[in-house]
């Protein structure tokens, strides 16, 4: 998503906004009642708070096209053409891997807490 500082609590555009606080609704809806406490503890907040809910595509395409993390992407053989680019922004891919390493967290931390609610 684009970021849009001070537009909404995600910093996101209306439409984002209202589309991401449809999504746990939609996913309460279709949870039968015996499976409700699945979810009922679970934050409506982003997974990962806003660590990676922004990104410039332009790390994700190259990410893509090296077929490697995007902090790992300034490490590898790049072709000629985009070796300016990276190694000038070589700390903005190398800073993802924390943001990442967050939002992993934040997701195993909801799945243990369903499986505890589970067993």
């Amino acid at each position: 998503a684009r970021k849009y500082t001070d537009s909404s609590e995600w910093d996101s555009s209306k439409a984002h906004h209202n589309y991401a606080e449809q999504i746990p609704i939609t996913i309460q809806k279709h949870i039968d009642n015996d499976h409700q406490h699945l979810i009922a503890t679970q934050p409506r907040e982003p997974i990962g708070e806003m660590d990676v809910m922004y990104s410039d595509s332009t790390l994700l395409t190259m990410a893509q096209k090296y077929r490697t993390p995007i902090w790992k992407v300034p490490s590898q053989n790049l072709y000629q053409g985009d070796k300016n680019t990276i190694l000038d922004d070589r700390e903005k891919y190398e800073d993802t891997q924390t943001e990442f390493h967050i939002f992993a967290k934040n997701l195993l931390t909801r799945l243990d807490q369903l499986e505890g609610d589970n067993g």
